[in-house]
């Protein structure tokens, strides 16, 4: 994968009032039955990629125009320093409801902290078995937060698993080098 991944995320409900569809399930190639309309829900955009300690992730939501998102993030999510795989979840202030404002606020920004995903990983032998804890705000978007976490997963072991075959490579490499 060539520069930073946006996802887009679809909804089979329109996510705004009168929102015309995008595609349709067979499009994507998601069904052999009886397709059905898809509409914008969401697009995540990535700064800079895991284990980077800059690693951002910005979800833009649908503003309802046909594949168009608004300008600013709804949510931001960050990890707490390189390697980590603990992530930090913001939300901008101003779609909060009026009885959150001005709790947990980060000043550098208009986002609030709404949200924290830690990950343990326990090994023994041949077991290897992983956790996830959630810690959301009230009234923060769980579906939202949710379906970022699920990405940031994805994302994250694809980083890991990019970072394994590098080694392997360079193993390989120096163990060819090393029969010559």
């Amino acid at each position: 994968m060539k520069g930073k991944p946006e996802v887009r995320i679809y909804a089979t409900n329109p996510f705004v009032p009168e929102q015309e569809s995008i595609t349709t399930s067979d499009d994507l190639g998601l069904t052999k039955e009886e397709s059905f309309p898809l509409y914008s829900w969401a697009e995540m955009r990535i700064e800079n990629e895991f284990p980077d300690e800059n690693a951002k992730y910005l979800l833009h939501m649908s503003n309802g125009t046909k594949g168009k998102f608004d300008a600013k993030p709804l949510y931001s999510a960050y990890h707490e320093c390189a390697g980590s795989t603990d992530v930090n979840i913001l939300r901008r202030k101003v779609d909060l409801p009026a009885k959150q404002k001005g709790t947990h606020e980060e000043p550098q920004n208009n986002f609030l902290h709404c949200a924290r995903v830690c990950v343990r990983t326990d090994s023994n032998m041949c077991n290897q078995e992983t956790s996830y804890m959630i810690s959301i705000l009230k009234d923060t978007g769980f579906v939202n937060i949710l379906t970022m976490v699920a990405i940031i997963d994805e994302l994250i072991e694809f980083a890991m698993r990019k970072k394994c075959a590098m080694q392997a490579w360079k193993f390989a490499t120096i163990q060819k080098e090393n029969l010559e």
